[in-house]
């Protein structure tokens, strides 16, 4: 039995210069989604410039005037809303999946059944590391779905305990790491699909994004460890 929820933001129009998108949003986009259960709201409905505020004060990670940090904290306050919708129910596994991706393959099977035995198991895509581990999807177990889902609630202890920006890649596998999560990985691929539809060339390789050094050493250690499905 599989049932699908959501949490989308309402908005007229997308800007957003680091990706160079600037017009209007179809409003007929929504409606694929009226069939499931789920809520919508606006961005300033979830996110007040007090509170973007108080997290540039650790700095700003990508270096655009916080416009980065605030589509993060977006995507933070939209995991917590549809986390809510669905925690308590009574599933074995939870996939989170972005509306904006897409998806090339298939699920693979070994990853809902590690979750579906493993509560703490979660399974993110193998590529695009950049210094922590992939946000983009994530299949997990009914622990992990709780630790992936609200990691909105461990972002501000987050940043003052290490004196750090939030970084969307970063942050996920702080918090992972210290909740105990067994991380596994997946090929499984996905590309974001830009305004208009067109779609954002990815870099798939597992070895891409790895930065140098002590944490390039780390990241390939995680890498051979979190493919092997036990």
């Amino acid at each position: 039995e599989v049932k699908v929820f959501y949490h989308l933001y309402r908005q007229q129009a997308v800007f957003n210069p680091r990706s160079g998108e600037n017009g209007p949003l179809d409003p007929a986009q929504y409606e694929f989604f009226t069939q499931y259960q789920g809520a919508t709201s606006t961005p300033d409905e979830e996110l007040a410039p007090s509170e973007l505020a108080s997290y540039l004060q650790h700095g700003d990670a990508i270096n655009d005037n916080g416009r980065s940090l605030r589509n993060l904290l977006l995507q933070l306050h939209s995991l917590q809303r549809v986390t809510t919708l669905c925690i308590d129910q009574d599933f074995d596994v939870f996939i989170f999946a972005r509306a904006d991706l897409a998806y090339h393959d298939a699920i693979d099977p070994r990853a809902v059944r590690f979750c579906a035995r493993h509560a703490r198991g979660c399974v993110i895509p193998e590529w695009q590391w950049w210094s922590g581990c992939n946000d983009r999807f994530a299949i997990c177990g009914r622990s992990a779905a709780r630790t992936y889902g609200f990691r909105l609630q461990a972002a501000q202890a987050y940043c003052a305990q290490g004196s750090t920006s939030l970084h969307a890649e970063t942050f996920l596998h702080g918090v992972l790491r210290s909740a105990g999560i067994k991380l596994r990985v997946t090929s499984a691929r996905a590309s974001r699909i830009r305004l208009g539809g067109l779609k954002h060339e990815e870099d798939f390789n597992p070895m891409a994004n790895i930065v140098g050094g002590r944490r390039r050493k780390l990241h390939l250690q995680l890498l051979r460890m979190a493919s092997r499905w036990m």
